[in-house]
C-alpha cells in the first residue's frame, strides 16, 4: 500500500513539474515576444520560476 502512495506521488510530481515547464516555456516566449519587460516583472516571473527547480 504505501509503495502505491510513493510511486503515485512520484507521478504526481513529475506531472506537476512538467506542467510547471510548460509554463516557464510560455513565459521565456513570451519575454522573447514583448523583448523590453519591466526589470520588476522579469525579477518577479525568475523567483517563481526559481522555486520549483
Amino acid at each position: 500500500m504505501l509503495k502505491v502512495l510513493l510511486i503515485k506521488s512520484i507521478q504526481l510530481t513529475l506531472f506537476l513539474r512538467r506542467d510547471v515547464h510548460v509554463v516557464v516555456d510560455m513565459v521565456q516566449w513570451h519575454i522573447r515576444a514583448n523583448p523590453a519587460p519591466s526589470n520588476k516583472q522579469f525579477s518577479k516571473i525568475s523567483s517563481l520560476g526559481g522555486l520549483f527547480f
